[in-house]
């Protein structure tokens, strides 16, 4: 059993070992590119996230200089609006004394983020381009619903019959869902 002290040191330990390495929510590029919306797009539908502009991929930074990053700190956000029309993001000029790098904070969406009409979902150290029965769930997931908490617009309660309910009840006692 450790004691607070030693829980305090181990975890201490531990981010010192993490830094400078990209995970789920942390990811390290030298320059900007455009390509780099799709992660933004990936982090908002997962669980939000940081990008360094101007840190090499252990966390270094590669100073972009002052009119570089003065640039970034426009044209970024306005790339982001753009494109996906999210806004739920922070994009800060920092100086670490070794020189200039870009933070963009992601925060994770309450609705489904789109990049030029494509859904993009951060999974590990990965970005995957979502298409059909993953894009539907992964919409439903972002909303925090259910199937069976879904409306159906073209559906109302003449389309429902009593055999489909007595169905429906069945199995759920058979699974176990309802008590008979």
């Amino acid at each position: 059993k450790l004691s607070e002290a030693g829980k305090s040191f181990k975890n201490n330990k531990m981010r010192t070992l993490m830094e400078g390495f990209e995970l789920q929510n942390i990811e390290y590029k030298v320059i900007w590119k455009k390509e780099y919306l799709k992660e933004i797009c990936g982090m908002a539908n997962a669980d939000g996230g940081k990008i360094f502009i101007g840190k090499d991929d252990d966390g270094n930074t590669v100073d972009l200089g002052v009119k570089e990053t003065k640039n970034l700190l426009e044209s970024i956000p306005n790339s982001i609006v753009q494109t996906m029309n999210y806004y739920n993001i922070s994009v800060d000029g920092r100086n670490d004394g070794v020189g200039y790098y870009i933070e963009i904070n992601v925060h994770k969406s309450e609705t489904p983020v789109f990049y030029l009409g494509n859904m993009y979902k951060r999974i590990g150290t990965s970005n995957f381009c979502l298409d059909g029965k993953n894009q539907q769930n992964a919409i439903i997931e972002v909303r925090n619903k259910t199937w069976d908490s879904t409306l159906v617009d073209e559906v109302s309660i003449k389309d429902l019959d009593e055999e489909s309910f007595q169905i429906f009840r069945d199995e759920a006692i058979k699974s176990g869902r309802l008590s008979g």
